[in-house]
């Protein structure tokens, strides 16, 4: 479990990293999507997490914009408990 969860920390570093570079979200969607990277719903899916999401029935969820912009405007992803201004 530990190598899984270091992955999704790597992963969200790398969102985190090219944002500061940056590249903007749809480009972070699309280098995430067609890297095959599960987006968190997929994800928790994936690891048997009971998770339910509206938006990602009947299909093979993806990456969205919203959910990057979400995971940057909180911070929660880096334990930082403050919300940051993303234009």
């Amino acid at each position: 479990m530990a190598a899984v969860l270091h992955q999704a920390a790597e992963n969200v570093k790398s969102i985190y990293a090219w944002f500061l570079e940056g590249m903007r979200k749809n480009a972070i969607v699309r280098k995430l999507n067609d890297s095959g990277i599960l987006c968190p719903s997929a994800y928790k899916k994936s690891k048997g997490m009971k998770y339910k999401n509206p938006n990602s029935e009947g299909g093979n969820p993806l990456w969205g914009a919203v959910t990057i912009t979400n995971m940057l405007k909180t911070g929660f992803m880096l334990g930082i408990w403050y919300k940051v201004v993303i234009a």
